[in-house]
C-alpha cells in the first residue's frame, strides 16, 4: 500500500531534552489551540455547547486508542471480524469484513500544520488473513483478503445501558470520501437489533430486519460501465426500519451537481432531538422528519468507518470464479484511497435555552437558494 508521507507536525515532534524556561516556552509556542477551524454546517449554534470533540490531533494511533484517552475504539461493541462461510465465495460483497487498528492512519492537514486528521483505509491481502483477533480476544477465523478502518466513540456521559452510547445531539463531521468504486464509507448511529432500550423494554413489534440504526451518509461509487465511463456515485442518508417508524425506512438518495465528495471536504450534520431529525450537506437540509416517526428512545453508538463493497476486479475468491478465471491472478493492489475525517464534533442545547416543555432552540439557518444535489 502507498502510504502518505511521513509528516511531523508540531506536537508530534521527537521528544528532545531543553533546559530552562526556554523548553517550557518553545514548547507552549509549538502546541496547537484547543480546537480547529470550523467551517459552515447551516446550523446555528448559538444556544449550543459542544459535548464531545476531535480534531485527531495525536502523536499517534495507539495514544488515539489508549484507554488512558478513553475516547475512541477501532471496534464494534460486538467485536472487529465477521465471517459468513454460507456467503457466495465469501469475498465478493460486504456479508465479510474485518476492523483493524491498522487501517487506521493520523496524517497532517494539508491546509493547516499544526492541525491533524484520521484517515481510515482499505487494506487488500493477497495472502488473507486466516484468523482477526478483537481486543477482547475473541478470534474470528476466515480468509480475509480485504480489511479496513472503524472508530466508535467512547461516550459515557449518557450511558445507562451497558455500553457507551449518545442519546441526542447535533452530530458534525467534515470529510472527504474515497473516489475508488466499491469503497464505502459511512457515519452512523447503530444500537443493535431488536434489543432493549435503556429502561429494558422492547417493542412487541420488531420484526427480522428492524434496527436501531441512523445514517448520517453511507457512500462509494459504482463500477465503471461497459462503455469505461466513471460509475454512478451511491449516496443515502436513512432511518433504517424499526418499530417506532411504521416498519419503513426513511431513506434519501442524492446526488452531486457539483463539488465531488471525493475531490473536495464536505461538511454533513445529522441533528437528532427527542422528536426531529434533520440531516444536511454544507448547510443545505436534505432529510427531515418530526414527531413520532422520529423517536428512537435509546442510546446509539457514534461511529466512523471505512467498508469494502467490492474490490478492484470483483472478484469472489472461488476457486474457480463465474467466468472461469482462478483465484490465483485477480489479486488487487491496496487502494491508496483513504476516508478521510478532518474533525468531528456534536453539540446539545445550553439548558437555559431549552423551552417549557424541553422543546430544543431553533437550530436551522436560512437554506441556500440553489440545490448542490438532485434528489432521484
Amino acid at each position: 500500500m502507498t502510504l502518505l508521507p511521513r509528516v511531523y507536525y508540531p506536537f508530534q515532534l521527537p521528544a528532545i531534552r531543553w533546559g530552562g524556561l526556554l523548553a517550557v516556552a518553545l514548547l507552549l509556542l509549538a502546541r496547537p489551540a484547543a480546537r480547529g477551524q470550523r467551517y459552515p454546517s447551516g446550523v446555528n449554534l448559538r444556544n449550543y455547547h459542544v459535548v464531545f470533540e476531535d480534531d485527531f490531533r495525536y502523536p499517534t494511533v495507539d495514544s488515539m486508542l489508549s484507554k488512558h484517552t478513553g475516547k475512541w475504539s477501532p471496534e464494534q461493541i460486538w467485536g472487529n471480524a465477521h465471517w459468513d462461510s454460507k456467503a457466495e465465495c465469501q469475498n465478493y460483497g460486504p456479508e465479510s469484513y474485518a476492523y483493524r487498528p491498522e487501517d487506521i492512519r493520523l496524517v497532517p492537514n494539508p491546509t493547516n500544520t499544526r492541525d491533524g486528521m484520521v484517515a481510515l483505509d482499505f487494506t487488500y491481502h493477497p495472502t488473507p488473513l486466516r484468523k482477526i483477533t478483537s481486543a477482547q480476544g475473541t478470534v474470528t477465523e476466515g480468509e480475509f483478503y480485504k480489511t479496513s478502518g472503524l472508530l466508535r466513540a467512547l461516550y459515557t456521559d449518557d450511558t445507562s445501558c451497558g455500553e457507551p452510547g449518545f442519546r441526542y445531539g447535533i452530530f458534525e463531521i467534515r470529510a472527504k470520501l474515497p473516489a475508488t468504486d466499491g469503497l464505502q464509507a459511512a457515519f452512523w448511529l447503530w444500537g443493535g437489533y431488536g434489543v432493549p432500550n435503556c429502561e429494558g423494554s422492547i417493542n412487541p413489534n420488531w420484526q427480522t430486519g428492524d434496527t436501531w440504526e441512523l445514517d448520517m451518509f453511507e457512500s462509494f461509487m459504482g463500477p465503471p460501465t461497459p462503455e469505461g465511463q466513471p460509475g454512478k456515485r451511491t449516496f443515502f442518508s436513512s432511518l433504517q426500519r424499526n418499530p417506532y417508524s411504521g416498519h419503513e425506512s426513511k431513506v434519501t438518495h442524492l446526488s452531486w451537481l457539483k463539488n465531488n465528495p471525493a475531490t473536495s471536504f464536505h461538511v454533513y450534520t445529522l441533528v437528532w432531538a427527542p422528536t426531529e431529525m434533520v440531516w444536511l450537506i454544507d448547510g443545505q437540509v436534505i432529510q427531515r422528519i418530526q414527531g413520532e416517526k422520529a423517536i428512537l428512545p435509546r442510546e446509539m453508538n457514534l461511529m466512523i468507518s471505512s467498508h469494502y463493497q467490492w474490490d478492484c476486479k470483483k472478484n469472489q475468491h472461488c476457486p474457480t470464479a463465474p467466468d472461469g478465471v482462478t483465484a490465483t491472478d485477480q489479486h488487487c493492489p491496496s487502494p491508496n484511497d483513504s476516508f478521510l475525517i478532518d474533525y468531528i464534533r456534536v453539540y446539545r442545547p445550553n439548558q437555559a435555552a431549552l423551552g417549557p416543555q424541553g422543546q430544543w432552540p431553533a437550530f436551522l439557518r436560512k437554506q441556500p437558494k440553489q440545490s448542490a444535489f438532485s434528489f432521484p
